[in-house]
Order: C-alpha cells, then sequence, then structure tokens
C-alpha cells in the first residue's frame, strides 16, 4: 500500500540518517540521548555484534562521569573546548603568560588538535551545515561545530598568537588560511535579526514548539538566537577584524553591527539580559556589556551604564554577587542565600569592562573571591552555574577556579591598588 511504502521510505531515511551522524561524530553523537539512541537503531539494524554496535559501546564510556557526589551521564562528551578557551583568555589577560609556559602551550595544543577538520557526508541530505573549521563544545570526535564555541576557540588561539608562547613562535600553526572556513561558517550562521543561535540558523517558526514531545526541556524545536552565541561571535570576529583586517572586512564589519543591533533588542528594561547557557543574568549581562564594547559602543552609553546599574543593584553587603539557578525557570533575578564565587567573578568582569567609576564596588567583589580561596589555591565549588533549556541544570567544576582568577587577573591589569586589597586578605 502507498502508506506502508511511504513508511518504508522513511524508515530508511532515518537508518542512514543515524549511520551518518555516527560516522561524522565517530560514534559520540551530538548527546548522550542522541547516543542511547542511536545504539538501540545501530543494534536492532546491524546486530550486537556488528562493528557499529562496539563502537557505540566504546563511546559509552565518554558519557559517563564520576563525580565528588556519584556516578552520572554527563550532558555532553565533556566541556573541554569551552574550559580550555576560558581559561587561554583569562591567563592571557592576567599577563602571566610566561609564568605558565606550558600551560599556554598545552592550551594552544589543545585547540589546534580540536578544531573540526572535516564536513559532513551528504550535508544537504541530511540538513547538515559545514563543520570545516569551527570548535565543538568538547573535541573534534564529536564533530557538531557551536557558533560561541567555534568563536572562542578562534579567539583564543588568536590572543595566544599575539602572546607569541613557546609553541606559537613567529609562525602560528591555527594561521589565516586555518580560520578562513571559520569565519564562512560563522557568517553563514548568522540570522535575519542579527543574533547567532548555537548548532544552527532558525529554520522553523516559533509555534513548531506546540508539538515539543519534551517534559523537561522547553524551546528545542527550533534555534532560536541567544544574547551569549552573538557577544561571542562578535568578540570573536573583532578579535579576527584586528588581527587580519584585509580579510572579508566589509562583511564583518555589517555582521558586528547587526549582532549589536540584536544584543540592544534583548536588553531587558532593567538592563540586563536573560542568560539561556549560565545563571542567569549575570552571567548573560556580562556577554551583553562585552558584546557590545567589542561591537563598538562607548562605555557611556545608555545600554552600558543601565547594564552597570542593573549590576551594582544586585551587589551583596559582603561585595559578592549570587544568583540562583531559579532565575532560569522564572525568567526573573533570584537572589541566591549565599554569595557564589562565579556569579563575582561574571559581574566583576562585565563592571571592569564598562569601566565603572565606583571603584569600592570592585575591590568589595575582588575582596570576597581572595577571602574563598582556599590555601591549595583551589576555590570551592558552589551552587549551580549552568544550564541550558531553561529547566536543566548543569554543574561546570572548571568555572570555580577559571572565572574568580580572571577577574582577579583582570583587576591586577586595571590601574587599581591590588596590594591593598591582598593586605587585607
Amino acid at each position: 500500500s502507498p502508506i506502508k511504502s511511504l513508511r518504508k521510505k522513511a524508515l530508511k531515511f532515518a537508518s542512514d540518517y543515524v549511520d551518518a551522524e555516527d560516522e561524522h561524530t565517530i560514534f559520540v553523537d551530538i548527546g548522550p540521548v542522541n547516543q542511547v539512541i542511536n545504539s538501540l537503531v545501530v543494534w536492532h539494524n546491524h546486530g550486537k555484534n556488528s562493528e557499529q554496535f562496539k563502537k557505540h559501546v566504546e563511546r559509552w564510556q565518554d558519557y559517563l562521569w564520576l563525580a565528588e557526589d556519584g556516578l552520572k551521564v554527563n550532558g555532553y562528551n565533556g566541556s573541554q573546548l569551552w574550559d580550555t578557551a576560558f581559561a587561554s583568555q583569562a591567563l592571557v589577560e592576567s599577563g602571566m603568560i610566561k609564568d605558565f609556559g606550558a600551560m599556554a602551550d598545552s592550551c594552544y595544543a589543545f585547540l589546534d588538535e580540536h578544531q573540526i577538520k572535516r564536513n559532513p557526508r551528504e550535508a544537504s541530505k541530511f540538513f547538515r551545515d559545514p563543520s570545516l573549521g569551527g570548535w565543538s563544545f568538547s573535541t573534534a570526535d564529536q564533530g557538531w561545530p557551536v557558533t560561541d564555541c567555534t568563536t572562542e576557540g578562534m579567539k583564543s588561539a588568536l590572543m595566544l598568537n599575539n602572546a607569541g608562547t613557546g609553541l606559537v613562535n613567529s609562525n602560528p600553526i591555527i594561521d589565516l588560511k586555518r580560520l578562513k572556513p571559520t569565519i564562512q561558517l560563522l557568517l553563514n550562521l548568522q540570522n535575519d535579526n542579527g543574533g547567532w543561535a548555537s548548532y544552527e540558523k532558525t529554520r522553523g517558526p516559533k509555534w513548531v514548539e506546540k508539538l515539543n514531545p519534551a517534559r523537561v526541556f522547553n524551546d528545542i524545536m527550533i534555534e532560536y538566537p541567544y544574547v551569549e552565541c552573538t557577544s561571542a561571535t562578535i568578540q570573536g570576529l573583532r578579535k579576527f577584524r584586528e588581527t587580519h583586517p584585509t580579510h572579508r572586512g566589509s562583511e564583518i564589519d555589517s555582521a558586528i553591527n547587526r549582532g549589536m543591533d540584536f544584543i540592544k533588542q534583548e536588553q531587558r528594561q532593567d538592563g540586563s539580559w536573560y542568560g539561556s547557557w549560565g545563571v542567569c543574568f549575570t552571567y548573560a549581562t556580562w556577554f551583553g556589556v562585552e558584546g557590545l564594547l567589542a561591537a563598538g559602543e562607548a562605555r557611556g552609553s545608555r545600554e552600558i551604564t543601565n547594564a552597570c546599574k542593573f549590576l551594582v543593584s544586585k551587589q551583596s553587603d559582603d561585595g559578592s554577587w549570587g544568583e540562583s539557578f531559579e532565575s532560569c525557570v522564572k525568567m526573573e533575578y533570584v537572589h541566591h542565600e549565599e554569595g557564589q564565587i562565579v556569579n563575582t567573578a561574571w559581574a566583576l568582569l562585565a563592571l571592569m569592562a564598562a569601566g565603572l567609576e565606583n571603584k569600592s564596588v570592585i575591590e568589595k567583589g575582588v575582596q570576597f573571591i581572595l577571602s574563598r580561596q582556599h590555601s591549595n589555591g583551589d576555590f570551592p565549588q558552589e551552587a549551580i552555574s549552568g544550564v541550558f533549556n531553561k529547566n536543566c541544570m548543569e554543574s561546570y567544576s572548571a568555572y570555580r577556579n577559571v572565572f574568580p582568577l580572571w577577574a582577579v587577573g583582570r583587576y591586577f591589569q586595571q590601574t587599581w591598588p591590588l596590594a591593598k586589597v591582598l593586605a587585607n586578605h
């Protein structure tokens, strides 16, 4: 019958899609849910003794994580690229790259190895964009470039190139030739409204969310542009523009300006931005401020001033900022009962970038961060700091060290009296 024929054709396409996804991601797949489902499909289609299924079984280990509080399944096969990029930028900005040259070289080697160097097979058939030149959230094997991960990877590589680490020297490995497809990827993924989503452009209408089968995840049926992705992409494009001013300059300038307009449109009346990938308004407001500044917005503009007023209004008496994950769900700022070093670091990074004149606000925040550091240099793991799709919270173990050190490093590089703060610590 026509229905049976159509069903057979659809099942064949779905099966081919699974095989293509497995091939491109070297059986990691885009995430743990897909990995489980694809494993079952492969077991059914190819058998438990097939090479495909054995490769799936090997990759199950990529998602298992033994943490302080027990065994978990990661929401991804790690956050390696994401953490490495931020750690690299924090190190460069601190001005201590010569003190930690081996670390800088290792970061650069990871960025080099894990830039994606392949495109999906039969991309148009399976509705895929090119991936060549991008970076994923985790590793090159995973193979799915994300806009902000791509641009943070590129930005970090350029910053390390300019810093001249031992590995880079005068002939950077991640050079213009390597970054041309990166720029192509980023420019192609900008939406008509000027914003960037995560994996691809917005491809469908909002009403498709009515078909969302998940009881946990919100806004998963189509892609949406995000303030964080847009800001990160603007910052990366700006850094590339400064380093390689002749390559597609007018196109990059146009993309940056359109991205700036999107960020302005997303700013709330109170000066904040809603965070879709971190907790929450503190996180997104840091990105909003940095994105606007990278796009050329003046420090004294209305948008930057209002963002600073919002952040200052949320500082606690002990100098900290602390935001609850409930902000993500309620979409309104919810104070955490305790100050959080990660929220504090994000707020400080934004305020210092904006050139806040009230230095006591900054100094109190830095004092709070230093008061939380352990004698061995580590910082405590505190409340949840990550989120996706409004309802799913994530732990980022590296955040507790990277962002506080980044904030203190930025403070050290500016003109405020760090010695006084250290003396009080």
